[in-house]
C-alpha cells in the first residue's frame, strides 16, 4: 500500500518529466578571426600571461584540438555554414588542376546549399553579418540568409554596428530572438604591411610586450629579419583579436544578453611562416613561386589547427580534447539555439561535446587549395596523411611524436588505414554545381587590397576571364611587399 500510494504521488512528476516543453530559443553570435592559429591564439595562457580575453575562457567552452576543412577562407567558411566538408559543398574549387587564385575566380557557395544562417531565419531569427572581408558580403554565397549585411573596416566599425543594430529598431522587432555574425581581418592584414609599417606597430609596444611577442615568435620565421617581424605583428593582431571577443562578451553582459546567447569563435585557417618551406621548395608546388608563408598552399597544421571555443548559456566552462571539426559548428549551433536536430548521417559533423569524454576514433578531413594542386588531409586521432591528387602522392605523420610534421612515416597499415579513410571522404554525397560568382570593381580592388586576384583586371572579371591566356604573374612575387597571402 505504502509503494502504491508512492507511486500515484510522483506520477504527475514523471509524466511532466516525459513532456517536458523545449527549451527556449538562444540568441547566438558567431564570430570568425579570420587566419588566427591556434598555438598563437592560446600564448597568453600557455605562457602565463593574462589578458582581457582571459577571465572570459573559464566560463567557455575550449576545444583545444579543432581543425579547420581548409587551409583558405572561402572553403572553410562555406563548412561553417553548411556543415559540410569543401568537396561536398564545393566552394572555393578551380577548374585548372593546380589552383591559382591570382588569375582564376573561384566557385561559390551553391544557392542549393542550406545554410545554419537559413535554417536559423526560417524558424523566427532576425539574422545580420558584420563583416570586414570581401569574400562574405561579395556573391560568393556565404552571405545566404542574412537580412542584414554590413562591411565596415576594422573589428570596432562592425562591433560599433552590431551594437547599433542591438540597440536600434531590431530591439522592437516581432522576432525576439537573432543571429548575428561578425568577421575580422586584423590577423590577415597587419602583417601584410611593408617593413616600415611592421617596425611602426612593434615600435609603439612596451619593451615587455614586444620582448614576450619575441618569445613566442616561429623559430622559422625568426631566420630572416622581416619575416620575424610580420610573425611578431600577427602574434600582435591575433591579441587584437582576442580583446575584440572580450569586448563583445561585456557588452553582451552588459545588456543583460549573454544569459541567453550561444556566443561561438572560431578561426577559419591558420598562416604558415616558412614552418614548411624547405618543403615548399623542395616540390615547386606553389604557382606564384611563394615558398612555405601565407595560406591556401598547403594543408600542415599550422593552417588547419585553430582556435573554437563557445559560451553556452547553462553550462560550465571547461577545456575539450577530443578532435573537433569546423563541420561541427552547423549542427551545434542548430541543436543549441533552436532545437533542430540534425538527422544521423545528413551531415558528416556531429554536436560539440560539452563535456570530455572517452577517446574514441574519429576521422576528420581537409581540403581546398587556393595556391598548387589539390590535395586532402585525413586525420584519425594523431594520425595524418595529406594526399597530393595530381602527383598522387602520399605523406603520413604522428603528431603526437611529430607535431611539427617533419618527419613522415611510412607503413603498411597506414596506407591501409588511410586508403580506406580517402575512399570514404570521396563517396560523400555532394551539392550541385555553383555558378560563376559576379564581382564588382570596388570588390575587386578590395580584395587585390588584401592580396587576392593579384593578376586580374577589372576586365577580366566582368568577362569571367580569359582561361587560355591568363594575365602574367609578377616577375619576383617574393620580393612583392604583400607576399604572400
Amino acid at each position: 500500500m505504502k509503494n502504491t500510494t508512492l507511486v500515484i504521488l510522483l506520477l504527475p512528476l514523471l509524466l511532466a518529466g516525459c513532456h517536458q516543453p523545449p527549451p527556449a530559443p538562444q540568441n547566438v553570435v558567431l564570430i570568425c578571426i579570420d587566419t588566427v592559429r591556434a598555438d598563437t591564439f592560446w600564448a597568453p595562457e600557455d605562457t602565463d600571461r593574462p589578458d582581457a580575453l582571459s577571465p572570459w575562457l573559464a566560463r567557455a567552452l575550449q576545444y583545444r584540438n579543432a581543425q579547420s576543412t581548409a587551409s583558405w577562407t572561402i572553403p572553410a567558411v562555406a563548412s561553417v555554414m553548411t556543415g559540410y566538408y569543401p568537396l561536398q559543398h564545393k566552394a572555393g574549387h578551380f577548374k585548372q588542376p593546380v589552383a591559382n587564385l591570382d588569375v582564376d575566380i573561384p566557385s561559390p557557395l551553391t544557392r542549393d546549399a542550406d545554410t545554419v544562417i537559413e535554417q536559423l531565419q526560417q524558424s523566427g531569427f532576425d539574422t545580420a553579418a558584420f563583416a570586414a572581408h570581401p569574400f562574405i558580403v561579395s556573391d560568393y554565397g556565404l552571405n545566404q540568409g542574412f537580412d542584414l549585411i554590413e562591411a565596415r573596416q576594422g573589428w570596432r566599425g562592425n562591433v560599433e554596428a552590431f551594437a547599433d543594430w542591438l540597440a536600434g529598431p531590431r530591439a522592437e522587432s516581432l522576432q525576439p530572438n537573432f543571429l548575428a555574425y561578425l568577421h575580422f581581418m586584423e590577423a590577415h592584414d597587419w602583417h601584410l604591411d611593408p617593413i616600415e609599417g611592421l617596425e611602426q606597430r612593434l615600435a609603439q609596444l612596451t619593451d615587455a610586450e614586444r620582448q614576450w611577442l619575441e618569445s613566442i615568435s616561429s623559430d622559422a620565421a625568426c631566420t630572416n629579419r622581416r619575416m620575424c617581424l610580420k610573425n611578431q605583428v600577427y602574434a600582435l593582431a591575433v591579441m587584437e583579436q582576442r580583446r575584440a571577443i572580450a569586448e563583445i562578451l561585456a557588452m553582451l553582459e552588459r545588456g543583460q544578453l549573454l544569459e541567453n546567447t550561444i556566443v561561438m569563435v572560431y578561426s577559419d585557417h591558420g598562416e604558415e611562416f616558412w614552418e614548411h618551406r624547405d618543403e615548399a621548395i623542395a616540390t615547386q608546388n606553389d604557382p606564384r613561386g611563394y615558398h612555405g608563408a601565407g595560406h591556401g598552399q598547403s594543408l600542415y597544421q599550422e593552417l588547419l589547427e585553430v582556435p573554437l571555443l563557445a559560451w553556452k548559456p547553462g553550462t560550465k566552462g571547461r577545456v575539450i580534447t577530443g578532435l573537433a571539426s569546423l563541420v561541427d559548428i552547423y549542427p551545434s549551433i542548430l541543436q543549441w539555439a533552436a532545437g533542430i536536430e540534425v538527422a544521423d548521417g545528413q551531415r558528416p559533423g556531429s554536436v560539440l561535446p560539452v563535456k570530455n569524454r572517452r577517446r574514441g576514433e574519429r576521422e576528420v578531413y581537409a581540403s581546398g587549395i587556393a595556391y598548387g594542386p589539390q590535395m586532402i588531409a585525413a586525420r584519425e586521432d594523431n594520425s595524418k596523411a595529406i594526399w597530393d591528387l595530381t602527383r598522387d602522392t602520399t605523406s603520413y605523420f604522428d603528431l603526437k611524436r611529430d607535431p611539427a610534421e617533419k618527419a613522415p612515416i611510412r607503413s603498411d597499415q597506414l596506407v591501409f588505414q588511410f586508403d580506406g579513410l580517402f575512399g570514404d571522404h570521396l563517396e560523400l554525397p555532394s551539392l550541385g554545381q555553383s555558378e560563376a560568382p559576379e564581382i564588382s570593381q570596388s570588390q575587386l580592388e578590395h580584395l587585390k587590397s588584401i592580396g587576392y586576384l593579384q593578376g586580374l583586371e577589372a576586365e577580366d572579371v566582368a568577362e569571367g576571364g580569359d582561361e587560355e591566356n591568363p594575365p602574367e604573374q609578377p616577375e619576383n612575387p617574393e620580393k612583392d611587399p604583400r607576399q604572400p597571402q
